[in-house]
Protein backbone atom coordinates (compact mmCIF):
# COMPACT_ATOMS: atom_id res chain seq x y z
CA UNK A 1 0.00 0.00 0.00
CA UNK A 2 1.03 3.80 -0.31
CA UNK A 3 0.40 6.45 2.00
CA UNK A 4 0.73 10.33 1.24
CA UNK A 5 -0.11 13.54 2.84
CA UNK A 6 -0.42 17.09 2.39
CA UNK A 7 2.46 18.87 2.23
CA UNK A 8 2.00 22.21 4.19
CA UNK A 9 -0.17 24.54 2.32
CA UNK A 10 0.68 23.19 -1.88
CA UNK A 11 -1.88 21.75 -3.67
CA UNK A 12 -1.29 17.77 -4.15
CA UNK A 13 -1.12 17.87 -7.33
CA UNK A 14 2.19 19.75 -7.53
CA UNK A 15 3.43 16.44 -5.32
CA UNK A 16 4.96 13.61 -7.84
CA UNK A 17 4.26 10.68 -4.86
CA UNK A 18 0.40 11.39 -5.52
CA UNK A 19 -0.65 8.64 -7.52
CA UNK A 20 -3.96 9.86 -9.95
CA UNK A 21 -6.22 7.80 -7.74
CA UNK A 22 -4.90 9.50 -4.73
CA UNK A 23 -6.17 12.74 -5.85
CA UNK A 24 -9.39 11.38 -7.30
CA UNK A 25 -10.08 10.53 -3.48
CA UNK A 26 -8.51 13.74 -2.02
CA UNK A 27 -10.85 15.63 -4.06
CA UNK A 28 -13.31 13.63 -3.73
CA UNK A 29 -13.42 12.89 -0.33
CA UNK A 30 -14.53 9.17 -1.42
CA UNK A 31 -13.14 5.66 -2.26
CA UNK A 32 -11.70 5.73 -5.90
CA UNK A 33 -10.92 2.34 -7.80
CA UNK A 34 -9.39 1.16 -10.86
CA UNK A 35 -9.66 -2.64 -11.64
CA UNK A 36 -6.66 -3.82 -14.25
CA UNK A 37 -7.71 -6.99 -15.14
CA UNK A 38 -6.44 -9.24 -11.98
CA UNK A 39 -6.20 -6.53 -9.62
CA UNK A 40 -7.89 -4.13 -8.21
CA UNK A 41 -5.89 -0.23 -7.23
CA UNK A 42 -8.16 1.83 -4.59
CA UNK A 43 -7.16 4.40 -2.71
CA UNK A 44 -9.30 6.41 0.08
CA UNK A 45 -9.00 9.65 1.36
CA UNK A 46 -7.33 10.40 4.90
CA UNK A 47 -9.73 12.37 6.64
CA UNK A 48 -10.65 14.46 9.96
CA UNK A 49 -13.24 16.51 10.99
CA UNK A 50 -14.27 16.71 7.18
CA UNK A 51 -10.72 18.19 6.51
CA UNK A 52 -8.70 16.07 3.77
CA UNK A 53 -5.00 15.39 4.38
CA UNK A 54 -4.04 12.50 2.61
CA UNK A 55 -4.97 9.52 0.71
CA UNK A 56 -4.02 5.45 1.06
CA UNK A 57 -4.17 3.17 -1.72
CA UNK A 58 -3.89 -0.16 -2.39
CA UNK A 59 -3.45 -2.86 -5.11
CA UNK A 60 -5.48 -6.16 -4.40
CA UNK A 61 -6.60 -8.93 -6.07
CA UNK A 62 -9.48 -8.79 -7.91
CA UNK A 63 -10.81 -12.02 -6.23
CA UNK A 64 -10.43 -11.17 -2.70
CA UNK A 65 -11.47 -7.45 -3.36
CA UNK A 66 -15.53 -7.22 -2.02
CA UNK A 67 -16.78 -4.69 0.47
CA UNK A 68 -15.54 -6.26 3.40
CA UNK A 69 -12.57 -4.79 2.53
CA UNK A 70 -13.73 -1.28 1.46
CA UNK A 71 -15.23 -1.28 4.90
CA UNK A 72 -11.69 -2.23 6.12
CA UNK A 73 -9.40 0.30 3.80
CA UNK A 74 -12.28 3.25 5.36
CA UNK A 75 -12.01 1.61 8.79
CA UNK A 76 -7.99 2.01 8.92
CA UNK A 77 -7.65 5.26 6.74
CA UNK A 78 -10.38 7.02 9.89
CA UNK A 79 -7.46 5.22 12.29
CA UNK A 80 -4.64 7.46 10.01
CA UNK A 81 -6.32 10.48 10.59
CA UNK A 82 -6.89 10.19 14.28
CA UNK A 83 -3.53 8.76 14.88
CA UNK A 84 -1.58 11.51 12.64
CA UNK A 85 -3.62 14.36 14.34
CA UNK A 86 -3.04 13.30 17.56
CA UNK A 87 1.02 13.40 16.63
CA UNK A 88 0.46 17.30 15.92
CA UNK A 89 -1.23 18.32 18.51
CA UNK A 90 1.71 16.37 21.14
CA UNK A 91 4.37 18.02 18.90
CA UNK A 92 2.22 21.43 19.02
CA UNK A 93 1.93 20.81 23.11
CA UNK A 94 5.66 20.20 23.12
CA UNK A 95 6.27 23.00 21.07
CA UNK A 96 4.43 25.38 23.40
CA UNK A 97 5.74 23.30 26.99
CA UNK A 98 9.69 24.32 25.35
CA UNK A 99 8.56 28.25 25.23
CA UNK A 100 7.36 28.41 28.60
Amino acid sequence: FKIVFRRGFTAPEHDFEWSELQLRAYYSGKLQERIDGDTVTFAVPVALRDQCFGAVEWTVPRATYNENMRLLARELAARLAVSADNARLLEQSQRLAERE
